[in-house]
């Protein structure tokens, strides 16, 4: 397998060659999120499946990466193996829906305008999901660590068992 790693950049994706994701694909491996070269190659074979209308088969090519944050994150959080039903979900009405009283309401629109500015909604989104799948599977998470306890957001969603309402806990603690 190593030989068919091309490289890794700075994001931890594995970029491979065209002819090393043919020996991915005849050795069984699934290759959904696996990326490809910039080669005229893994050009002509996605347009030729766009030709087709076979857009399912189409290679995800590396793409030219600028270094501002917003990119960054978008880049990240695209590659996230989360349904599309969850990446469509409203974070802040899903939020909302749980408030209880005008406080929680206030404070859920305060910190999703902090999230929001920060292009964190993706983060929120896999937050949702992962907290989602670990109910649905059993599985056993912690009550909460650090300053991510000052989130009323995080609270609700169910990452950590703290109220930062309770305690006055400070969005700002955690968003600095």
């Amino acid at each position: 397998m190593e030989e068919i790693i091309k490289r890794v950049d700075k994001w931890g994706r594995v970029i491979i060659s065209p002819q090393s994701l043919s020996e991915l694909m005849l050795r069984g491996v699934d290759i959904s999120n696996v990326i490809v070269e910039d080669t005229e190659i893994s050009k002509n074979y996605n347009e030729t499946c766009i030709k087709f209308d076979k857009r399912d088969f189409i290679f995800n090519i590396v793409q030219d990466l600028l270094n501002t944050p917003e990119e960054e994150n978008s880049i990240r959080t695209n590659t996230w193996l989360i349904s599309e039903e969850m990446k469509e979900i409203s974070v802040r009405d899903f939020l909302l829906s749980m408030c209880k009283n005008i406080e929680e309401t206030i404070r859920v629109n305060h910190e999703m305008d902090l999230y929001e500015e920060r292009n964190l909604i993706p983060l929120l989104q896999l937050m949702i999901y992962l907290v989602d799948y670990f109910r649905t599977n059993k599985i056993i998470w912690g009550v909460g660590r650090g300053s991510s306890v000052a989130s009323f957001c995080l609270y609700l969603i169910g990452i950590n068992r703290i109220d930062p309402i309770k305690y006055g806990l400070d969005i700002k603690d955690f968003l600095k």
